[in-house]
């Protein structure tokens, strides 16, 4: 995944769950962490789903070498008290689903095609106070694309000798792609 779509998803996701975007972060373990309300964001399982497809450019022996990826991208929600994060997951999942957002995606070649069940993480601070937090999977799909020169050879010429009983023959092939 690259760098612009890794904040195109950072942004689209603070955007979606109506933060600003300083209280979305990737996710590091004992990293710093904004006063709530919060997300975390983070990438894993990365795989190739399909061969590529090596695509010719415009330029002679340049081509484009397209793999489709699949990867999970992890969010979690972590709430002021009184605020169910389980209900704010499940509206995020059911906007990334909504024509629009699809057609941004879509522009920005990231599309979001499935999502987990949202799985409640909310912590007991005390018997008198829990801290909601919920957490939901996305399977998001992107292209890694990079170029190659294949270095066509142009022209080439093959000699050969051969013979054929007591004959023996020259020959020469020439080739111009």
């Amino acid at each position: 995944m690259t760098t612009n779509e890794k904040k195109f998803i950072h942004d689209l996701i603070a955007e979606l769950l109506s933060l600003d975007a300083k209280k979305v972060i990737w996710y590091y373990p004992n990293a710093p962490q904004p006063p709530r309300p919060f997300a975390t964001l983070q990438l894993f399982a990365q795989q190739a789903e399909a061969q590529e497809d090596v695509i010719p450019t415009a330029e002679k022996g340049v081509y484009n070498i397209v793999v489709p990826e699949t990867q999970t991208l992890s969010v979690q929600l972590y709430e002021n008290k009184g605020v169910d994060a389980c209900n704010e997951l499940s509206k995020l999942a059911r906007r990334l689903e909504k024509p629009t957002v699809v057609d941004e995606c879509f522009a920005a070649g990231v599309a979001f095609y499935n999502a987990e069940s949202v799985v409640d993480l909310t912590e007991a601070v005390d018997e008198a106070n829990a801290m909601p937090r919920a957490n939901i999977d996305f399977l998001v799909r992107t292209n890694s694309k990079i170029t190659d020169d294949l270095s066509v050879i142009e022209k080439t010429v093959v000699n050969g000798r051969y013979y054929a009983g007591s004959a023996i023959y020259d020959s020469e092939i020439n080739m111009e792609v």
